[in-house]
């Protein structure tokens, strides 16, 4: 599912000469495991900052995610079961 979802997003951006170096896919497996492209830009992130500064902007954004991830398998499997 996540090479598919990446490989869409590059057609995309074959066909849409606008999107090129702009369209980037935030894909993610089921099961919660980012593309390497997601991995990629979220480590992009703050790279005008000092090392500390960055790691705490990356740090929070995993967080962030997770939390978000396992609140939405926890509904998942809590819908159901009913």
């Amino acid at each position: 599912m996540c090479v598919c979802a990446c490989a869409c997003a590059r057609a995309c951006e074959a066909q849409l000469p606008c999107l090129r170096g702009g369209l980037v896919p935030l894909v993610f497996e089921a099961g919660g495991r980012p593309a390497e492209e997601t991995v990629a830009f979220v480590r992009s992130w703050g790279l005008a900052m000092d090392a500390a500064e960055r790691s705490k902007v990356i740090q929070y954004a995993w967080q962030q995610y997770s939390t978000v991830l396992q609140s939405s398998n926890a509904e998942m499997t809590l819908s159901a079961n009913g």
